[in-house]
């Protein structure tokens, strides 16, 4: 039997098992509504956790995709805040 590579807790259990095709919604942020907020907070708090050190090519293109969805969605909050602050300085 050959050895694996070690994973860290992190890594989504499709990718530590070697499957073909990963999920796509592994390590997905979700949308920008507040729904959405809880599956963000895990998808950042997995990517934090994730030792890239121990991740298998595979693996950081999944990674890295996942942490560009997830600075996407956070642009999104932060641009819908902005917007938010303009409006409210305007009414003044």
């Amino acid at each position: 039997m050959e050895a694996q590579p070690k994973t860290s807790g992190a890594t989504p259990p499709h990718l530590s098992r070697g499957e073909v095709a990963p999920d796509p919604e592994a390590w997905s942020p979700g949308g920008a509504s507040d729904a959405n907020e809880p599956l963000a907070a895990e998808t950042a708090r997995r990517l934090g956790e994730a030792d890239v050190e121990v991740l298998r090519p595979s693996e950081l293109v999944e990674f890295s995709l996942a942490a560009g969805r997830l600075a996407a969605w956070a642009d999104g909050l932060r641009r819908a805040a902005e917007a938010r602050l303009v409006v409210l300085l305007q009414a003044r």
